[in-house]
């Protein structure tokens, strides 16, 4: 076996891809099950066709009253200062070309697009605080908190699981 780096198997690691997946998921999850509570409706990787023809699905996204939020959610290994902020600016820009796809699906207006991005070791990345802030949760410590323990439990159970192959 080669010497896999922490970064590997969180992120890219075929042997443990469902178990990323899965963590992936619980994270969407979580973070839907917390802002349903604030009364945005939820669509669940809604399946968009872009003009060309291709099929893309974003995570989440959110509506209430005219207002309507796309999230794209992510684990990524903090292994430099900016990697994380990278990401989050990566998965802003993602689905900005199915502007028009988001409004048709939602019946809102002007969709505004946010990174959800947590580190694999729990970290919970501050611009998180923007898409909070922006579906109007004035208090999320506890559930940035949760989610961090979220994190890192799944993060340790994809080590556990490549460490047994």
């Amino acid at each position: 076996m080669a010497n896999e780096t922490i970064s590997h198997i969180s992120g890219r690691c075929p042997f443990v891809k469902n178990a990323q997946i899965k963590c992936h998921n619980e994270i969407a999850d979580q973070l839907q099950k917390h802002v349903s509570k604030y009364g945005w409706t939820s669509y669940v990787e809604p399946r968009l066709f872009a003009k060309d023809g291709s099929l893309w699905k974003p995570d989440l996204i959110f509506r209430k009253d005219q207002k309507i939020v796309v999230v794209d959610v992510t684990v990524r290994y903090e292994n430099d200062s900016k990697a994380l902020e990278t990401a989050w600016r990566e998965k802003q820009e993602k689905y900005k070309h199915l502007y028009a796809e988001v409004r048709e699906l939602t019946g809102g207006v002007d969709p505004k697009y946010f990174g959800f991005v947590m580190g694999a070791r729990g970290k919970w990345l501050d611009m998180n605080n923007r898409l909070m802030k922006f579906l109007g949760i004035e208090r999320y410590d506890t559930f940035a908190q949760k989610t961090s323990r979220l994190t890192l439990s799944l993060t340790l159970e994809l080590l556990q699981l490549f460490s047994d192959k």
